[in-house]
């Protein structure tokens, strides 16, 4: 008899002590539930961050998108030489900028399509707007390759 109890109390100790959260306890380490809590914890965190990231990114592009809007988006004439479309907003920002420092008179424009389109040289004979973008060809050094005349009778435009 005294056998079977110091039998069954050595095998429950044995299976009380065999948990390590019993042992991390008793030295003042955290225990599975602690670790899992801190995952947790962790990765709200690591969420937050991602949701603050594409917030800041969603705040900016729309700071670009309102600078944009608060240009001159109007044309006046038929013909335009483009000179390049930009599917990132802040890259026509530079570019409208970049050029207007060196004199031109430029004019951005959003197409449907999403792209922004830097417009210069605006004039209703067609001729003159083939020779003010062979000019441009020519005398500018950063000539983009895809420069071509734009009709703004084909409204791609918004």
């Amino acid at each position: 008899m005294k056998f079977s109890r110091l039998s069954a109390v050595l095998m429950i100790a044995c299976i009380m002590l065999s948990s390590c959260d019993v042992f991390r306890a008793m030295l003042g380490k955290p225990t599975s539930k602690d670790l899992e809590i801190l995952r947790l914890e962790q990765e709200a965190a690591i969420a937050q961050a991602k949701y603050d990231s594409c917030a800041a990114a969603q705040a900016e592009a729309e700071r670009i998108a309102a600078e944009q809007e608060a240009a001159d988006h109007t044309v006046s004439h038929r013909y335009y030489v483009a000179l390049g479309g930009f599917k990132v907003p802040a890259n026509a920002v530079n570019y409208k900028a970049y050029l207007e420092s060196k004199g031109y008179d430029i004019t951005a424009v959003r197409f449907k399509s999403g792209y922004d389109v830097i417009l210069a040289s605006g004039t209703d004979d067609l001729n003159e707007a083939l020779r003010s973008m062979g000019d441009f060809k020519r005398y500018e050094k950063t000539c983009p390759y895809d420069i071509w005349i734009y009709d703004t009778t084909t409204a791609f435009h918004e």
